[in-house]
């Protein structure tokens, strides 16, 4: 009894090792926060990719004439992105801005509740089936991001 309790004193005392244990418990937390940080940078970035091309679509269309190819395309080209689709189409609506800043969509021929006419409005989308750099089972998977648009045009 003696003899392991003088050899657990000994090697108590000794630290020859005990950084290289340190590090190889620290290491794997290191690199799943850098992993981490990246996968979260990288979500950030393709949403404000995603946002960029709906808006940018948007201004063509407020810009030029309204055609549904020409805005496809244009949001489609607007990104470094490659799988992003101007899904659904661009499209056109008659409606009346509410003043929580929403907009009510009715028919072109009606009147609006606040007597208004309704205005006409533009709405271009763009979506995105995110896939993630690390795929890990449960923590991040792949999702689909939509970014909508939209303005007042007349």
């Amino acid at each position: 009894m003696d003899r392991i309790k003088s050899l657990f004193l000994a090697l108590r005392r000794e630290t020859r090792g005990a950084t290289l244990v340190e590090f190889a418990i620290a290491l794997p937390l290191l690199i799943a926060s850098i992993l981490g940080v990246a996968e979260v940078g990288h979500k950030i970035h393709s949403r404000a990719e995603l946002d960029a091309a709906a808006q940018f679509g948007l201004r063509y269309a407020q810009i030029n004439k309204f055609d549904v190819s020409e805005i496809s395309t244009k949001v489609i080209n607007a990104s470094s992105l490659q799988d992003i689709q101007a899904s659904p189409i661009p499209r056109t609506f008659c409606g009346c801005a509410k003043t929580d800043g929403s907009i009510t969509q009715i028919s072109c021929g009606q009147v609006c509740s606040s007597g208004d006419d309704p205005a006409t409005y533009t709405e271009v989308s763009a979506r995105l089936d995110y896939e993630p750099i690390f795929s890990l089972p449960g923590i991040s998977e792949g999702t689909q991001m939509t970014a909508v648009a939209q303005a007042r045009t007349e």
